[in-house]
């Protein structure tokens, strides 16, 4: 089975390899303050939620499932088209980090959905606007233990 901290480090992988992200971030919404961070914005953050796990039955019913908030944000001039502009660029963000699940060196390893995608105008210790993506992360469940069974 794929560890959830693989999961974690090919969701950081894929945002820092693309060119118009500067800060990844990962942890609980209190961590999110870019202070905290010591982000450099567009930032890219991401927030483990309650998630399902894996689903037994007999056969397996299906894979394991990790649910994660993406936040995707940038600071915004003043002036009301430039939000426009953040909202678009984030969103294109958003996608851009995702596609690597489908048509890049992750895609056999993963399934991931976007179960919503929701606006952001907020000040985490900044005036950002963004998207927050709701992701569901589906990874195949064999070899669940890693014990020696007597």
């Amino acid at each position: 089975m794929i560890s959830f901290n693989t999961v974690v480090d090919d969701l950081k992988e894929s945002a820092n390899e693309l060119t118009t992200v500067n800060t990844v971030g990962f942890g609980t919404i209190s961590m999110l303050d870019a202070n905290q961070q010591n982000a450099v914005y567009p930032y890219v953050f991401f927030r483990p939620l309650t998630s399902p796990g894996i689903r037994f039955g007999q056969p397996m019913i299906g894979g394991r499932t990790l649910n994660f908030e993406m936040y995707v944000m940038d600071v915004p001039l003043l002036t009301d088209t430039d939000m426009v502009d953040v909202m678009g660029n984030t969103e294109l963000i958003g996608y851009n980090i995702i596609s690597k699940f489908y048509d890049g060196s992750y895609e056999p390893r993963y399934t991931v959905s976007v179960g919503s995608i929701v606006p952001i105008f907020e000040a985490f210790g900044d005036r950002v606007g963004g998207w927050v993506f709701n992701l569901n992360v589906e990874t195949d469940p064999t070899g669940i233990t890693n014990c020696n069974r007597v």
